[in-house]
């Protein structure tokens, strides 16, 4: 089940009502990760600001930001994700696990689908998981960061393979 309080409604914009708002979302597979990056990454710009406390307004054009992020957040309150990772005309199929990670300045993140291949050429993915974090305020390189996503993606994946009982699991860079 993905939830998220929507309906934001602080009557000013703080940098506890941005922490409040974008840690009630509970998503543990990563499917809304699209969406919930960007505002990780506004509220760590409006907390980069040392001058401001927690319950002063945040600057003009981080508000401006939010507020955009919020609408598209709304608007993407009726989606729908199917959670049957295997279908059933795919119980005889071969199984692969595919994992893929990548970083920018801004972001990591990775994530893992399982393909399957029926006795009839039927194709099927499905996204298991994915995770992504926030770079740090302090500057990292993009191949510091790139070796992060590739920790998180052997972790990811040695908890996928355990929790499905997969015998083997390739990793391709």
């Amino acid at each position: 089940m993905l939830l998220l309080a929507l309906g934001f409604n602080a009557l000013y914009l703080t940098r506890r009502a941005m922490l409040k708002y974008v840690a009630s979302a509970f998503d543990p597979l990563g499917l809304l990760l699209p969406w919930l990056i960007k505002g990780r990454m506004l509220f760590q710009k409006a907390t980069a600001e040392k001058a401001f406390r927690w319950d002063q307004d945040v600057p003009t054009d981080v508000e401006a930001e939010w507020q955009h992020w919020i609408s598209d957040m709304e608007s993407q309150s009726a989606l729908a994700f199917p959670r049957c990772v295997i279908e059933s005309r795919f119980d005889d199929a071969y199984h692969e696990c595919h994992v893929f990670c990548d970083a920018s300045m801004a972001a990591y993140s990775t994530c893992v689908y399982l393909r399957c291949v029926n006795s009839i050429g039927e194709i099927s993915s499905q996204l298991i998981v994915a995770k992504a974090h926030v770079a740090p305020i302090r500057q990292m390189t993009i191949p510091r960061l790139e070796l992060q996503a590739a920790q998180k993606a052997v972790l990811i994946a040695a908890v996928v393979k355990r929790g499905m009982g997969l015998h083997s699991f390739g990793l391709t860079p």
